[in-house]
């Protein structure tokens, strides 16, 4: 495995946001076709933030431009999105199952708060990379179970940056 130049940081809900909104930070949708959280992942994902659970890292791959391409973490991030602007309603939670039923808006301010301070720990892969080496790190981060080669590289491919 070559070198992979990294940038190691934490990103709050608005941060990305901003960059989402400004078209800095893209989904390649190839990657994450068929494989989006249904409203019990989304659910317990959200309580555990709500609840100070760590939260695992998110990849992105940086183009020259410096536009950034997220190809690990989508449904995560997303999931934040999605409940900050009110589009689902907490389920099944087994921690706080008081909230279930709440859109963001109607939390507890104290958890309203938590939930917009807490930060995402961000790896972002910068240019020039090997993309053979960046599949293989991502299969590591991943266990084995990254998506396979081809997906990836026809992600990379669509995206027009690499």
């Amino acid at each position: 495995m070559k070198d992979i130049r990294q940038d190691k940081t934490e990103s709050s809900l608005f941060d990305l946001l901003q960059k989402y909104k400004n078209n800095r930070l893209k989904f390649p949708d190839s990657i994450i076709r068929n494989n989006e959280w249904g409203f019990d992942q989304k659910s317990a994902y959200v309580e555990s933030m709500l609840v100070g659970l760590h939260l695992p890292t998110i990849y992105f791959l940086e183009s020259i431009d410096g536009t950034r391409y997220c190809f690990d973490g989508f449904n995560r991030i997303r999931t934040k999105f999605d409940f900050y602007d009110g589009k689902f309603a907490l389920q099944n939670l087994k921690f706080l199952p008081e909230y279930n039923g709440l859109l963001f808006d109607k939390l507890p301010g104290v958890k309203q708060s938590r939930f917009e301070d807490l930060k995402f720990k961000v790896v972002t892969i910068q240019p020039p990379f090997d993309l053979d080496s960046v599949y293989e790190l991502l299969q590591r981060v991943h266990g084995g179970r990254y998506v396979d080669k081809e997906t990836f590289f026809y992600a990379i491919e669509k995206t027009k940056a690499f």
